[in-house]
């Protein structure tokens, strides 16, 4: 059973997903679960809602991660620092790390971010980072979607939509 602060990676199989997938891997975007069957996230749009048992027809799969060292105590860490961090999306970011991807840069401690600006993966690592879950040597502002598969989570549950694979 997947609990709030679990991470849900999206695999989209639209336009944007096709697009992003040879830079970012398989899943593109991710959001925190906040409820039994939902998951919200920070995008462009603003602060986005997703039903967990009847997802977007723009997404293929996605799975739910777990980190190995959370605890309850910090579950409501998580919920207090979700409720009190900036929403603010940061396209120009998105845009950084693109291009650092296109040139073959890797991703390292040094601090893209701008205060208080995020994208849907680096909102998440900052606040598991805030509270004090071990991410590796990315820096939150650099994390993407596919830092979340890592030896620090594991996979609570897939969901695939029928009749894609």
């Amino acid at each position: 059973m997947s609990e709030f602060g679990d991470v849900v990676l999206f695999e989209g199989k639209d336009f944007e997903g096709k697009i992003l997938r040879p830079f970012t891997g398989k899943y593109h975007y991710c959001a925190i679960q906040t409820g039994e069957e939902t998951a919200r996230v920070i995008d462009m749009w603003g602060d986005v809602a997703h039903d967990l048992f009847e997802p977007m027809d723009c997404y293929k799969s996605y799975v739910i991660m777990r980190h190995k060292n959370i605890t309850s105590e910090l579950r409501d860490n998580l919920k207090m620092l979700h409720k009190t961090m900036s929403n603010d999306y940061d396209l120009k970011l998105i845009f950084e790390l693109f291009f650092r991807k296109l040139i073959g840069k890797k991703p390292d401690l040094e601090d893209l971010s701008r205060v208080d600006k995020f994208n849907c993966s680096s909102r998440i690592a900052k606040m598991y980072v805030n509270i004090g879950l071990e991410l590796g040597n990315v820096n939150h502002s650099q994390f993407e979607p596919r830092h979340f598969i890592s030896k620090y989570f594991d996979e609570v549950r897939l969901w695939k939509r029928k009749n894609e694979y």
